[in-house]
């Protein structure tokens, strides 16, 4: 069954975020790297990450030191065989690894960028961190390794590539499917100003009921790998996302409300599936299968909207999405968040649930996934 929405292509809701250089003595301790075989060679090899000149680190220059790109500057990262990870061991400092893809995406790969602090022991913390839409886990794992030392804290981030996860995949984490965009001059002139704005009636989509299939399952997969190859006790996990990575998680606390996600950040999102039922998927549950009773569990969970307080109508940073339904909300990512955050502490009381939901501003600072991580690294560990 089809029902009329609002959908645009990966790249419209980027942050358009690029990687810094942190400290290579954190950022890059391969002393104790695995031995990885490329082509006919096991020497761990590292390539510059995707970039203006990188499209494909397969089909590109492959450097036997680590260490940082001599044209771009960025850092570079170990390149392993496109393939599951088998015998997966994580070394002390960063790395990354493939695990396959959820349910009816089997032959597709994650790719999960972690860092593994120095001191990490049985009462560390571990975090997954979720990017953007530029899906740069890299960068994001960069900018939390300095916490990650700091707290102790093992950072997971996953790489989901765009040609494999479109929008409706990721960004609305498979609870949609079949999106079909139609106005080509409003994408066109959203490519030019940041701004996209659509009618209601402008894209069709199915609804996917498939819970088992939704992106959320990996979460707890991607935990589960890295505590097993590190023997590990832990059994929850923190998860912070910003902008589409922040999307996905308050969509993450509403639909997957038995995950073992303990503590959930959502930073910066640009627009909200809203926890009532007085609007359809994707801006409200109307035509959802989600129960009441499952609502109560959602409500419960640890939820927190953490919002730059210069993420405004003003911001040009990032792209944002116009259309009758969301400009109802707030013209910007701050006044969107509060109105998120209101309709459902209300709704919550309706249904005589617990609201464990939390709304925290951070002053001085706009779309900025690396400023947003710092404040968020300070609020779950300090």
């Amino acid at each position: 069954m089809k029902f009329l929405a609002l959908f645009i292509i990966s790249l419209v809701f980027s942050n358009q975020a690029t990687a810094q250089s942190v400290p290579s003595q954190l950022t890059h301790n391969h002393e104790h790297a695995p031995l990885v075989k490329v082509g006919n060679d096991t020497k761990v090899k590292y390539v510059c990450q995707l970039c203006p000149h990188v499209k494909n680190i397969y089909q590109t220059t492959v450097y036997e030191q680590d260490g940082q790109c001599p044209i771009c500057k960025m850092n570079l990262i170990e390149l392993h065989p496109r393939t599951v990870t088998q015998g997966l061991t994580l070394h002390t400092g960063s790395g990354n690894y493939f695990i396959s893809g959820g349910q009816g995406r089997e032959d597709k790969l994650i790719n999960v960028f972690y860092h593994k602090p120095r001191d990490f022991n049985s009462n560390s913390k571990v975090l997954l961190v979720i990017p953007g839409a530029g899906r740069n886990a890299w960068s994001y794992r960069d900018s939390w390794v300095e916490a990650s030392e700091k707290h102790n804290v093992l950072i997971l981030s996953p790489a989901y590539a765009e040609q494999e996860y479109d929008f409706a995949s990721y960004h609305l984490a498979g609870i949609v499917s079949n999106l079909v965009f139609n106005n080509k001059q409003a994408l066109a002139e959203g490519q030019k100003t940041s701004k996209y704005r659509f009618k209601n009636n402008e894209l069709v989509f199915d609804i996917n009921n498939e819970a088992q299939t939704w992106m959320f399952n990996d979460f707890d997969r991607i935990f589960e790998s890295a505590i097993g190859a590190l023997a590990a006790p832990q059994t929850h996990y923190d998860i912070f996302g910003h902008s589409a990575g922040g999307q996905i998680l308050h969509r993450f606390a509403i639909f997957q409300a038995d995950s073992k996600a303990e503590r959930i950040v959502a930073a910066n999102s640009g627009f909200y599936t809203q926890a009532n039922r007085n609007e359809n998927i994707p801006f409200g549950l109307k035509n959802s299968r989600l129960s009441d009773e499952h609502l109560r569990h959602s409500f419960a969970k640890k939820l927190t909207l953490l919002i730059g307080e210069l993420d405004n109508e003003n911001e040009t940073r990032g792209s944002m999405l116009h259309t009758p339904t969301t400009d109802k909300r707030g013209l910007g990512r701050l006044s969107r968040s509060h109105h998120f955050f209101e309709h459902s502490e209300r709704y919550a009381n309706k249904l005589g649930a617990t609201f464990n939901w939390q709304h925290h501003t951070v002053k001085g600072v706009g779309h900025d996934f690396k400023k947003m991580s710092q404040a968020a690294a300070a609020y779950l560990y300090e």
